[in-house]
């Protein structure tokens, strides 16, 4: 599978290592917004990924850059997500460079522990 960005290549490898991981799919679900106010245009969101969890709970998750998640097409898509997530109960979720590395280091972290204890 190819990835629009590195960021999101990694966040699936971290999905991949998470063992509450059931299945995902990048780019598979969309969702309707409203572009333009004025002329009532609506465009369709792909967000990132669609998660589903052992425990059965799905969650939505955007890879976006910290620095982009003030612009006007961003928000607009976000807040439409967070009604659609609301609608299907789903938990939507926006990760940033700045969780994506917490995540890479606590999963290494986690696996340095775990080749140590063998």
């Amino acid at each position: 599978m190819s990835y629009r960005s590195s960021w999101e290549l990694n966040f699936a490898k971290l999905l991949d290592d998470d063992a509450n991981v059931v299945s995902y799919s990048y780019e598979a679900i969309i969702i309707p917004y409203l572009s333009n106010r004025s002329t009532g245009k609506m465009r369709r969101y792909f967000p990132d990924f669609c998660v589903t969890y052992s425990d059965g709970s799905r969650v939505i998750v955007e890879i976006k850059p910290k620095r982009k998640l003030v612009q006007r097409v961003v928000l607009k898509k976000i807040a439409s997500a967070l009604k659609w997530c609301e609608c299907n109960d789903v938990t939507f979720k926006v990760i940033t460079e700045v969780e994506l590395k917490e995540y890479t280091l606590s999963q290494q972290a986690l696996r340095e522990l775990n080749s140590a204890q063998k």
